[in-house]
C-alpha cells in the first residue's frame, strides 16, 4: 500500500535518472542544496535559528510568564488545579514545560528561552521532513525550513514563553501529519491529542489532511482510521463547549462568532503573507512566465486554513503574532515553491539572502528591544530587590498587574508579604521604596527611612 507521503519524483531518485542534468537541476547543484548531505541542512537551520533569537535569552520573564510560573506553583500543591481554569486546561502542555523546566533549573529564564529556541528548530526540521515527504524535493524542504526558521512574524512564540503554546502546538501538527503519511496512525493520533491540548490551531490538521491529500495524489479518499482523529476531536468540542461558561476569553469577550472574523482571516493573511510572498510571485510571474506551481498553492491553503480557528477574535482585526506561527509554514512553503522554479542562481540567492537579513535584523533591532521593554517592570524590580534587600518594598507606579510584581519579588528569595503598592508613607527603618518612571523605562530607588521624600499615592 503506497503511503500518503510517498514520492516517485524525489531528488535523489532525479539524481540517479539523470533528470538533474535539467537547466533547474543544474541550478540547484550550483546553488549547493541537493547534494548537501541531510545533517549539513540541519546545522544551517541551526545556525540560522540562534542567530536569529540568541538575542531573547537574556530578557527574563515577561508579563503572563509570572501568572503562568504562578499557576505552576499552585499546581504543585493540588493536582486538580489547572484542570480547574479554562481555557488553559487546553494549554496543559505549556504548563507540563513550565514545571518540568522549573524544576531542573529554577526561576532561570535562559532555560526557557532556549527550550524555546530548540522547539522552533525542531519544527523547522519537522517542516523540512514533511515538504520533501510530501513534494519529494529536497530543495523545496531545506529552502521552506530556512525561511520559517528566521521569519520573524510568529516570533512571539519563541520570544514570550507563555505564548509557546503555538510553538509546541506546530511540534504537534507536523508530526501528526508524518506520521500519518507513514500510516503510523495510532502515533499520530496521540499527537493531535497533544496538540489538541498545546492551542485550538491544532484542529487544523482536520483541514490539512485532506488539503495534503488533495495535493498529493489529486484525489480524496476516506480511510476509516480517521475516526482516530474524529473521536478525540468530538470529545474535545464537547468539553470546549461544556465548560465555555467558564472560558475567561470567552467571557471578557476576547472571541465572539461574527461576519467580522471574514474581515480577520483576510487582513491576517495579508499580514502573514507581506511582503515576501507578493515579491516571489511578482518575481516568479516576471521571470517564468507561466502557472503558479501546485505547491505554492499548498502553500497557501495551509496558510489560510491554519488561520480559521483564530479569526472570531474580537481585540483587533489581525491575528497577533504567535498565532501566526503554524500559519507561517505555509508562507515558508509557498514561497520557497516559487523560488525553486526560477532557474536563475543569483536570483534566488539574493531574494533567500535579503529574506534572512532583513528579518534577523528586525528581530534584533525592533522586536527584541520591545520585549525588553515589556519585561523591564519585572525583570528590574527583581534585581533592585536582589541589590538592596530590605524588611518592607514600596512599589509605587507599577504599570502592570500588581500580581507580576508579587511572584517577581517572591523569585528572588523574599516574600511577597512584605511587598505593597502605594502605601502611604510610615516610618520604616529598612525600607526599599521603587517609584516607576514611565518617561525613562526605569525605577526611582529610594532607601529609607526618608520615605516622605517620594509622592506617594493612595491605595486605589
Amino acid at each position: 500500500m503506497q503511503h500518503l507521503w510517498e514520492t516517485a519524483g524525489a531528488s535523489d531518485k532525479l539524481a540517479t535518472s539523470g533528470l538533474l542534468h535539467t537547466e533547474s537541476g543544474e541550478f540547484w547543484e550550483r546553488f549547493l542544496i541537493v547534494g548537501m548531505p541531510t545533517g549539513w541542512h540541519f546545522i544551517l537551520l541551526a545556525v540560522l535559528i540562534f542567530a536569529a533569537y540568541m538575542p531573547a535569552v537574556n530578557n527574563g520573564f515577561i508579563s503572563d510568564d509570572f501568572i503562568m510560573l504562578n499557576w505552576v506553583e499552585q499546581w504543585k500543591g493540588d493536582i486538580t488545579f489547572l484542570f480547574r481554569i479554562f481555557p488553559d486546561v487546553f494549554r496543559i502542555t505549556v504548563y507540563v514545560v513550565f514545571r518540568s523546566l522549573l524544576a531542573l533549573f529554577g526561576f532561570h529564564s535562559e532555560y526557557f528561552y532556549t527550550f524555546a529556541i530548540l522547539i522552533h528548530l525542531l519544527n523547522s526540521i519537522l517542516l523540512y521532513y514533511l515538504a520533501k515527504e510530501a513534494t519529494g524535493s529536497r530543495e523545496l524542504a531545506f529552502m521552506s525550513g530556512a525561511l520559517f526558521a528566521v521569519y520573524q512574524n510568529p516570533q512571539e512564540a519563541i520570544m514570550w514563553l507563555a505564548a509557546m503554546a503555538d510553538a509546541l502546538a506546530a511540534l504537534f501538527v507536523l508530526a501528526t501529519l508524518l506520521l500519518w503519511g507513514k500510516e503510523l496512525y495510532l502515533w499520530a493520533a496521540a499527537c493531535y491529542i497533544a496538540g489538541l491540548f498545546s492551542k485550538e490551531s491544532a484542529a487544523a490538521v482536520l483541514l490539512l489532511l485532506p488539503c495534503l491529500e488533495l495535493f498529493r495524489i489529486r484525489r480524496l479518499t476516506w480511510r476509516w482510521q480517521y475516526l482516530y482523529l474524529l473521536v478525540p476531536t468530538a470529545a474535545y468540542l464537547l468539553l470546549f463547549a461544556v465548560t465555555a461558561s467558564d472560558n475567561y476569553l470567552l467571557i471578557n469577550g476576547s472571541y465572539r462568532f461574527g461576519l467580522r472574523g471574514f474581515a480577520v482571516l483576510v487582513v491576517s493573511a495579508h499580514r502573514v503573507m507581506f511582503p515576501w510572498f507578493y515579491l516571489a510571485l511578482i518575481t516568479f510571474l516576471i521571470v517564468r512566465k507561466g502557472r503558479v506551481p501546485a505547491e505554492t498553492v499548498a502553500g497557501v491553503a495551509w496558510l489560510v486554513l491554519t488561520i480559521l480557528p483564530f479569526i472570531f477574535l474580537t481585540y483587533q482585526l489581525h491575528l497577533p503574532s504567535r498565532h501566526q506561527y503554524i500559519a507561517s509554514i505555509g508562507l515558508a512553503w509557498a514561497v520557497a515553491s516559487l523560488l525553486r522554479q526560477l532557474g536563475r542562481p543569483a536570483l534566488v540567492r539574493a531574494f533567500v539572502a535579503l529574506f534572512i537579513v532583513v528579518n534577523i535584523t528586525y528581530l534584533w533591532l525592533k522586536k527584541d528591544p520591545q520585549f525588553e521593554k515589556r519585561a523591564a517592570p519585572t525583570t528590574q524590580l527583581m534585581t533592585e530587590v536582589r541589590r538592596h534587600p530590605a524588611g518592607s518594598i514600596y512599589l509605587i507606579d507599577f504599570p502592570l498587574n500588581p500580581w507580576m510584581a508579587r511572584m517577581a519579588v517572591t523569585m528572588t528569595g523574599s516574600r511577597s508579604e512584605d511587598l505593597r503598592f502605594n502605601a502611604p508613607p510610615e516610618p520604616c527603618a529598612d525600607c526599599l521604596v521603587l517609584q516607576w518612571e514611565s518617561r525613562t523605562g526605569r525605577y526611582r530607588v529610594k532607601i529609607a527611612p526618608d520615605l516622605a521624600a517620594l509622592s506617594v499615592g493612595a491605595i486605589p
